[in-house]
């Protein structure tokens, strides 16, 4: 993103952890990570997520993921992430996003604009009318 120094995406990146694992902590501060249910966590994210865009849904899943990849890979090798599972990735899958060049958008344009007002001589002096 232009305009937006390396700094700042740094400061954003850990404002946006530190949200998700304060919150986490207030919910599931008095638990051992390994007594965390699925469940429990499913509902976490809804209680934090819902009823927000699909995007923020995901970016959240992924705050929580790498928290507990953190844990597993650096502090118990035996850890179970709870969110390690086929139904939470689907469920936290973020819509693919439509990226259509500019040449396509222009080719699209005109094609409407071709069936709105077909006698302009455009198609016809380019051969495909």
């Amino acid at each position: 993103m232009s305009g937006v120094s390396q700094i700042e995406f740094q400061k954003n990146t850990i404002r946006a952890y530190e949200s998700i694992l304060s919150k986490f902590c207030q919910e599931f501060g008095e638990k051992n990570l390994d007594e965390i249910t699925l469940d429990e966590v499913l509902k976490f994210l809804n209680k934090i997520a819902g009823g927000r865009k699909q995007q923020t849904k995901k970016a959240r899943f992924s705050h929580l993921t790498a928290f507990f990849n953190f844990i597993k890979n650096n502090i118990d090798q035996n850890f179970r992430n709870p969110y390690d599972t086929l139904m939470m990735k689907k469920l936290f899958k973020a819509k693919p996003s439509i990226n259509c060049s500019r040449s396509k958008r222009l080719q699209k344009k005109m094609i409407i604009y071709a069936k709105i007002y077909p006698g302009n001589g455009y198609w016809k002096e380019k051969g495909r009318a």
